[in-house]
Order: C-alpha cells, then sequence, then structure tokens
C-alpha cells in the first residue's frame, strides 16, 4: 500500500491500494502523524479498527515500512516523579509514589521475617505482634478456646472462701498461735470450700 494523502478538513487518510484511491477514517493523532511525517508515494503499514465510520474503515496506526515508530519523549513540565513508575507526584518532598512506597514495605516486611516473627498457628499470616495466636480471619472462622464458665465459676468460688478465711482471721486476731496460722489457714480453707460444693 501506498500513502496518497491527508484530508483536507476532516482526519482522513487516502491510500492507494492497486492503483486505485482508497479514503480511511483516522484519529487526530494519527492524522497529525501521517501529515507530518508521510510523502506521496511512501509505502505503509497500517493497523484497521473493527468497526467502520461512516461506511468507511478507521486507520488505528500507520507507519512508513522500515521507519521505526518515534517514542513519545517524556515533557519535563517541572513536576516530580516517582524514582521507580515515573508517575507525577504531589510536590517534591517524596521520592516515591504510594503504590511504589507501599509495595517496597511489603518486600521489606517480607525479606525481615525471621523464624521468631509470630505467625498465624493456621494460616501463616505474620501478625502483628505476639499478643495473639490467629490472625482475624481465622480467628473468624474458628475462635481461640476463652475461659469456660466452669472455670470461671470455680474461680469466683475460691475467691470467696479466701474471703472467708481472711475474716475468719481477722475475728480470731490474738486468740490463735502466730507459730499455727499456717495450719489454721489450711483447716479454714478446706472447711469453707467443702461448705461451698
Amino acid at each position: 500500500m501506498k500513502f496518497k494523502t491527508v484530508g483536507a478538513k476532516n482526519a482522513m487518510i487516502a491510500l492507494d491500494e492497486n492503483g486505485k484511491k482508497v479514503w480511511y477514517h483516522t484519529y487526530q493523532k494519527v492524522y497529525e502523524g501521517a501529515k507530518k511525517y508521510l510523502k506521496e508515494g511512501d509505502e505503509v503499514e497500517i493497523s484497521l479498527a473493527e468497526e467502520e465510520k461512516e461506511g468507511l474503515k478507521v486507520i488505528t496506526f500507520i507507519k512508513k515500512i522500515g521507519q521505526s515508530v518515534p517514542k513519545p519523549q517524556p515533557s519535563n513540565t517541572g513536576k516530580p516523579t516517582c524514582e521507580d513508575c515515573g508517575a507525577e507526584l504531589k510536590d517534591s518532598k517524596y521520592k516515591k509514589c504510594w503504590k511504589c512506597n507501599q509495595k517496597a514495605q511489603n518486600d521489606a516486611t517480607v525479606k525481615n521475617l525471621s523464624s521468631d516473627t509470630p505467625k498465624c498457628t493456621e494460616c501463616g499470616k505474620v501478625l502483628k505482634d505476639s499478643k495473639y495466636t490467629k490472625c482475624f480471619t481465622c480467628n473468624q472462622k474458628n475462635p481461640v478456646e476463652k475461659e469456660t464458665t466452669s472455670s470461671r465459676a470455680t474461680s469466683i468460688e475460691k475467691q470467696n472462701v479466701n474471703n472467708a478465711v481472711s475474716r475468719t482471721l481477722i475475728a480470731l486476731q490474738g486468740r490463735v498461735d502466730r507459730n499455727d496460722i499456717c495450719e489454721v489457714i489450711d483447716m479454714l480453707w478446706d472447711k469453707f470450700y467443702s461448705k461451698l460444693k
């Protein structure tokens, strides 16, 4: 295919196909590029869109055969860019964009894992501290067993017995020998605890 000309008013390109002039619609950037870089008679390579516009095919890409496509040069707008991906940053106090910074932090966390790092007992996910044994997700699926009501009731009974023994010792103050106080405490505790059951 040979390049013929561009449209005078509309974004259109004419190509010579087997001696016949055929018109195609195109996009504004393709139109401007063809107008700037191509001359009549140049052998060209094109890509066409699947849809048609006003009954004509649409050229999405055109280049001279043997010519490399010029890469767009980044325009220096004076704004800072991310050192990893090149995304534009808000101001120059940052070196990386939010996404690259998060990725770097996650990579550092994974790299610094040691054998004593707290991990979930079920899925192995890294935990913030050793306060917990399961991550939130695993704990929702299969909760950590908490203190049962029977063990709590036993604890309350023991606290009540301790309170009763201490009050009794206050009442027996001066009547019990100091050397025998431990035996008296054991005896009182056993008596009170057996009465609760």
